[in-house]
């Protein structure tokens, strides 16, 4: 098998394989060229060189929208549908939010601004004296870090 098309076909076989806990090595173009050229490589004037060009260091997957790049397709899709594709709307009278990528985004936003969120602030600052109270976990830890 060319040794470029391999490549290509690990890669997209490892983003869809893989979750994000299992510790699959990632291999880009330029790595895996270089592992072929190391083991495939002729000698020329007592030098090992190799048998496939030089891949130059740029990403394979460029975005369409933006000038970013990047080495792996579900990196593109992934970029695109969160920074490109705002699907998700928030559907509350008067908001002026921008779309979301994702709808667990969405959701968030409506669960924190809406829905009297303010009212029914359910986590508390532990810190005596402090009577501050927020409506998700996550925000409550970073005031507890940067305010005490």
């Amino acid at each position: 098998m060319d040794p470029i098309r391999f490549v290509f076909s690990t890669n997209i076989r490892l983003c869809r394989g893989s979750s994000s806990k299992a510790k699959t090595p990632q291999l880009s173009p330029r790595s895996a060229s270089a592992d072929f050229s190391r083991s495939s490589g002729s000698s020329l004037h007592g030098q090992n060189q190799p048998s496939t060009p030089h891949l130059p260091d740029i990403p394979a997957f460029s975005c369409g929208v933006c000038p970013k790049k990047f080495d792996r397709r579900c990196e593109l899709n992934k970029h695109i549908s969160r920074l490109h594709t705002k699907r998700f709307k928030c559907t509350q009278q008067g908001c002026t939010q921008a779309p979301f990528g994702f709808e667990a985004d969405l959701r968030r936003h409506v669960l924190a601004k809406h829905n009297g969120a303010e009212l029914r602030a359910i986590f508390k600052c532990g810190i005596d004296g402090c009577n501050e109270a927020f409506s998700r976990k996550d925000n409550m830890r970073r005031h507890a870090r940067s305010k005490h």
